[in-house]
């Protein structure tokens, strides 16, 4: 082959592999997940990245659509693939993204659920959020988020999300006390009712005593 067919043949499969990676590059809300192999260390498993997200959004799609007993088994596949490491902070991130787009009773009452199966790392990403300067994810989705992470540890949710900076994560840890039992309830809601910033939150704290 000549120098100059040489080249043009190079220029010719570059242009190809470049047309498919673009191809392979899955847009997915405002983020693109290309096909990337990886050989994990452990194992030597040769894993596509890309795919494996195309495919957990796919499930994700799918259990926010079920309804009924469907909802039961979808739920679980998801937390199986939410937990695989390192994927839950991202994997939690998408369930806010998608409460965030498509804000709805149903939505946010599954979203919960499922968040508050995931464990411990959705308690720290409350945690954090908490004290955030401001809430990216919309109030929504850190109503959903505090919500879960108040399930998964009682003690963070008093101690922590009770006394957000952000009126709608104390909003979330107020509904939240009326499932305690009214020994550790009411103290917490006693105190947001004389101290909160908030007049909605007063005036629910003041409700929810009413109703122990």
């Amino acid at each position: 082959m000549t120098p100059t067919a040489s080249l043009s043949h190079e220029m010719m499969t570059d242009t190809r592999a470049a047309s498919i990676w673009s191809w392979l590059a899955i847009g997915m809300g405002h983020q693109t997940y290309p096909y990337k192999q990886e050989t994990t260390k452990q194992t030597g498993v040769t894993v596509t990245q890309g795919a494996e997200e195309v495919c957990f959004s796919e499930t994700l799609n799918g259990y926010f659509a079920a309804r009924g007993p469907e909802i039961r088994a979808k739920r679980e596949a998801l937390l199986r693939r939410m937990k695989q490491p390192p994927y839950l902070p991202s994997r939690a991130r998408a369930v806010l993204d998608f409460v965030r787009q498509s804000p709805s009773e149903e939505v946010l009452e599954a979203a919960i659920d499922l968040l508050s199966g995931a464990g411990v790392r959705v308690v720290r990403m409350a945690e954090k959020m908490a004290f955030e300067e401001t809430i990216n994810e919309g109030e929504d989705a850190a109503f959903a988020l505090a919500t879960a992470a108040g399930r998964i540890d009682e003690e963070v949710m008093t101690r922590i999300l009770l006394v957000s900076r952000h009126e709608v994560i104390r909003e979330a840890a107020i509904e939240l006390l009326a499932d305690l039992p009214p020994a550790r309830a009411k103290p917490a809601l006693e105190r947001r009712m004389r101290e909160d910033p908030s007049e909605c939150i007063k005036k629910r704290a003041s409700q929810l005593l009413a109703e122990f």
